[in-house]
Formats: structure tokens, sequence, C-alpha cells
């Protein structure tokens, strides 16, 4: 006992022997495995050998601790079955309660249908009474309404036939005043036609008479001759105009030379017109030499070339042009027609 206690495993022996008197616990194979355990310490116990008593020892150390470890287990394996049946017992207490509320439910089902069918057998009656109401109401209101109808159409029809009669009377007395206006209306037409066909007629000779005054009055341009050969005298015309000094798009030629282009179109000319210019600008221009000079002249345009003297070597150019405000003014005398 006092090896077992606390001097060589720190086991109580009242915990030992507990457990091997538990005999309402552990099943028959265990108590015999606990009564061999006992007998082995007891053998230990009366050995004189030293390792044996020690071997003899270790082993019933842990046979003790693995039996004090599968009591635990049975323990809480234990605890978990009664609370398990527990468990169960509250679940047949419920079913009995489901199956005793089951047996009313039928009950109250079996008596709802009971009344159920006493309710329609009544609500069956009231319907067929009131359909055959209903049936002897509508089969007098029909007789009533088809009276009414008949009544109606009698009514309509001798409104309409008066109706009738009165529009055919006014469409007559209508279509009498109809031809009437339509007779006066030819009747003036054709007494307008007549007066419009004499005002034609004046017309067109006040027409004639303008026309043969017009050939015979003359233009306040004379031109003598042109490039090509005159047209109307009527038809002669001067036009003027100028390449202007911010729009004049000058050309360099080579290094001491320009020309323009000058579009004439706006005059309207047929034939190719003569010309005179002149250069315009702010200055130096006085030394340009072909200012006056003419070339390719047609009825919508024609070309100038301008050079500049020795002594200012430095002035045909473009930008010099620009500057100087350098720009063509022209008088085109010519025929439009």
């Amino acid at each position: 006992k006092a090896v077992v206690s606390t001097q060589s495993t720190g086991i109580p022996y009242s915990r030992f022997l507990g457990v091997v008197n538990n005999k309402a616990v552990y099943p028959i194979f265990l108590r015999m495995q606990l009564v061999l355990l006992t007998l082995l310490w007891v053998q230990g116990s009366l050995s004189t050998d030293p390792e044996i008593v020690t071997e003899l020892k270790d082993l019933l150390m842990d046979s003790v601790r693995n039996t004090i470890a599968l009591n635990e287990l049975v323990t809480h394996q234990t605890k978990q079955i009664s609370e398990l049946m527990l468990s169960l017992s509250s679940m047949q207490t419920q079913l009995r309660k489901m199956e005793q509320d089951n047996r009313n439910l039928d009950v109250k089902v079996a008596e709802l249908q009971r009344n159920q069918s006493s309710e329609i057998v009544s609500l069956k009656d009231n319907v067929d009474t009131k359909l055959a109401d209903l049936k002897r109401n509508q089969s007098s209101e029909i007789v009533s309404l088809k009276d009414n109808v008949d009544t109606k159409l009698a009514d309509l029809e001798r409104n309409q036939s008066s109706k009738l009669a009165s529009f055919k009377d006014n469409v007559d007395t209508e279509l009498v005043d109809l031809k009437d206006s339509i007779e006066a209306v030819e009747s003036d037409v054709t007494r307008r036609s007549s007066g419009l066909t004499a005002e034609q007629e004046r017309l067109e000779e006040e027409l004639q008479a303008v026309k043969s005054e017009l050939q015979n009055v003359g233009s306040d341009v004379t031109i003598l001759n042109g490039e090509e050969s005159n047209g109307s005298a009527r038809c002669a015309k001067v036009c003027s105009g100028t390449t202007g000094r911010t729009t004049s798009s000058w050309i360099r030629q080579h290094s001491s030379a320009l020309y323009i282009n000058v579009d004439i179109s706006g005059c309207g000319f047929v034939k190719v017109p003569a010309v005179t210019t002149a250069v315009e600008g702010s200055g130096v221009h006085y030394s340009l030499t072909g200012t006056s000079a003419v070339y390719s002249t047609s009825n919508t345009s024609f070309r100038v070339y301008v050079g500049t003297e020795s002594s200012y070597p430095t002035l045909a150019t473009v930008e010099e042009a620009r500057r100087r405000k350098w720009n063509v003014e022209w008088v085109a005398v010519g025929f439009t027609c």
C-alpha cells in the first residue's frame, strides 16, 4: 500500500480501490484485469529481485493509469447515454402530444366538413330560388323592353319619313337656285372673257411699241471698234475696278519683274474689251515700268507685268509690293450683248 500510494506513482490508494470496486460500470474482463494486476502487485511485493520488483511496479502503475483513464471515458459515455435517453423520452412525450393533436385535428376537420355540407345545401337552395325569381323578372322586363322598342321604331319611321320629304323639297329648291347661279356665272365669264381678250390685244400693242422705242434708243457709250467685231450699240458698257491695296496677288516672274492676273468677269462682257491700266500705291511705284502694258486680254481677265529701273534693283519682290500697297486700277469698255 505504501509503494502504490504516493512514493512511486502519486496515485492515492483509495482511488485505486474505487476503480477495483466499480463493478457496476466495468465489464467482467476489466474486473479480471484489475484482479490480475493486483496479483502482480502482490508477487512484486514478495519477490526479492530488485529488477523484477521495479518492472512489476512499473507494469502495475501503467495498468492502473490505463484503468483510471478507461474509468473516466466510461463515465463520460455513461453520462452521454443518460442525456440521450432523457432526450429520447422527451421526444416520445412530444410524439404522443403530436398524435393527440392530430386526432383532435381529424375530429375538427370532420365537424367542419359536416357544417360545410349543410351550408352548401342551404346555399344551393338559395341560389336556385334567386335564379327562378331572376328568370321571372327578366321575362317580364324583356316583354316590356320589346314593346318600348317597337313603339320607338314606329315613331322613328314616322319622323324619318317627314324629314326625308322636307329634305327632298329643300334639295329641289337649292338645285333650282344653284342652276340659276351657274347660268349667271357663265354669262359673266363670257362677258369678262371678251373684255380680257380686248385688254390682252391692247397690252400686246403697247409692248410692241416699247420694243420699237428701245431699238431706237442709243447708248451713252460709243465704241468705234475693238479687238473683235462690234456688238449691239445699246449694249456698250464701261466697267472699272482695282485689285485692291491689301488684296492684290502679285507673283514674282524673276529678280526684277512681277506680274498680276486681273479678274473682270463681273463686267459681263461677251467680247474682248479695251482695257486701260495704272498702278496705285503708297510709294516708289513711279519707278515701275510696264504699268500700262496689258497682256492676254479676254472678256473675263487680263495680265499686267511690271519691272524696276536699275537704280531700284531690290523693289521687284512680292514683299515690297505688299508693303507699298501696289494695286492695278483699270477701266474696260466693251459689249455685253
